[in-house]
């Protein structure tokens, strides 16, 4: 063999070799790209699932937060409908107390009847007072209480003096009903800033 062919055969074979190497390198790039890819494609996969169930899992959790929102708001409102109504009502039963009060005349021996209906006005609004104190604190509670302390005070004071019945004390008495009046007014007002501030309206 001549020197030439020699040459030309190594040349071929290490052609062939280093052809061969890079069809090798080729293949091995091309699965390793193939490999990355599914690799990806299935953590992708696992990832969008996982990521499926916590939007479902906070999906229901902001759902039930929602319901549990609007039946607080719900709840309130209803509660802050009747606290309205009930201190309309118990506002408007402090006048008709005073009103209803006065109107029971203690003279010409009326004593006996004069107590009785009085006592029965008083208890009347102790029950509304009681009836509503679930919507009232203890502030406002406390003085309902002792503006029907008052109107009582006013009650015995004029009982007492009825009972004697003296035509000369009338004056006298009137005008210690009106003063125990004013310390009533005065409750009262303390009552219309409380029931102002729980509705809002200072």
């Amino acid at each position: 063999m001549s020197t030439n062919e020699i040459w030309n055969v190594s040349f071929a074979i290490l052609t062939s070799l280093g052809g061969a190497s890079v069809i090798v390198w080729g293949l091995s790039s091309w699965l390793g790209k193939v490999w990355a890819s599914r690799i990806l494609n299935n953590e992708k996969a696992k990832l969008n699932k996982e990521l499926q169930k916590f939007k479902q899992a906070h999906k229901t959790e902001l759902e039930t937060y929602k319901t549990e929102l609007e039946k607080a708001r719900n709840d309130y409102n209803r509660y802050s409908s009747k606290k309205f109504q009930i201190i309309e009502e118990t506002w408007n039963a402090m006048f008709t107390i005073t009103d209803e009060l006065n109107a029971i005349s203690f003279y010409e021996n009326k004593y006996n009847e004069f107590l009785e209906q009085n006592i029965s006005i008083i208890l009347k609004y102790l029950q509304l007072i009681k009836k509503n104190s679930l919507y009232f604190n203890q502030d406002i509670e406390q003085l309902l209480n002792e503006f029907i302390n008052i109107n009582s005070e006013i009650v015995a004071y004029a009982g007492e003096k009825a009972k004697e019945n003296n035509p000369k004390e009338y004056t006298t008495i009137f005008r210690e009903v009106q003063a125990k009046g004013i310390k009533r007014e005065k409750k009262l007002e303390e009552i219309k800033i409380k029931f102002k501030k729980e509705l809002n309206f200072d």
